[in-house]
């Protein structure tokens, strides 16, 4: 655990580490708690911003409502492409990706009502890009994730970069990541990683992550757990100006004779 500023702990948290860094000049703030805590150590934590590069048009969202159905919700109620927002009633689900597949979906905001849920498909490595609120469709949204009680983010694959949720947010808007009331991030035999450098994450009471969570600040309530994951650490940021692939519009036919090493790859295409 790293942090520029101060790390809090009210009455009853439990800081359970092997080392913790804070900020120079910082510490624990407020500290009212007994007993033994992790040793300080100071430095300096770098959380370079997310680009989403060209994701908001070059991204997996037609699968939406398609190849990644909808369950318990109509599809024309749950998935708007306009405004990018997924909002599944209570008692949904739906599957993003598939099997052997990379995927990258742009929201502007998604809810997740009681007992609902979003699966990673097994095999599938998945980012969910939320975007900026300076720029449309997602001008001035504040809260692009709100998981609402005992709704679920679950993937089924145990590498790192399974699912990586990736929050664009903003310097000069306020933006905020909502877990409340048991509502979890899939169970520590998985990682995931949540990066939101500038946005606040909220978890509250009975709420649980396992994996690695960066974000500006983190507020962990009543019964809130995070856990973090041995491979959270292998996940690495998309780099500045990647470009995002999305699925082929159409098939193209090539000839039989591969390019040569210096040809373009569609050469004979």
């Amino acid at each position: 655990m790293a942090t520029n500023g101060n790390i809090g702990l009210n009455s009853g948290s439990i800081l359970d580490c092997d080392s913790a860094q804070v900020g120079p000049g910082h510490g624990y703030n407020p500290f009212n708690n007994p007993g033994d805590y992790c040793p300080l150590t100071y430095g300096n934590v770098s959380l370079p911003p997310v680009d989403p590069a060209d994701v908001a048009t070059n991204n997996s969202n037609g699968r939406i409502c398609n190849l990644d159905p909808v369950i318990g919700t109509p599809c024309n109620q749950a998935w708007n492409a306009t405004t990018k927002i997924l909002h599944l009633n209570s008692n949904s689900a739906i599957t993003l990706g598939s099997s052997g597949g990379e995927f990258n979906y742009a929201f502007c905001q998604v809810v997740l009502d009681a007992k609902s849920y979003i699966h990673i498909a097994n095999g599938a490595k998945v980012r969910m890009y939320f975007l900026s609120p300076d720029s449309p469709p997602c001008l001035n949204q504040g809260s692009p994730l709100i998981l609402n009680s005992k709704a679920k983010i679950d993937p089924t694959g145990s590498d790192a970069t399974s699912l990586a949720i990736l929050v664009v947010g903003s310097d000069t808007k306020s933006t905020n990541l909502d877990f409340n009331a048991d509502a979890s991030l899939f169970t520590c035999e998985q990682s995931f990683v949540i990066y939101a450098p500038r946005t606040t994450v909220t978890m509250n009471s009975r709420t649980s992550i396992c994996g690695g969570v960066a974000g500006k600040s983190i507020v962990v309530n009543a019964d809130a757990v995070i856990q973090a994951s041995n491979t959270a650490n292998e996940f690495e940021l998309p780099p500045q100006g990647s470009t995002h692939y999305g699925p082929p519009a159409d098939f193209i036919e090539c000839s039989s004779t591969p390019p040569g090493p210096t040809a373009a790859p569609d050469e004979g295409c």
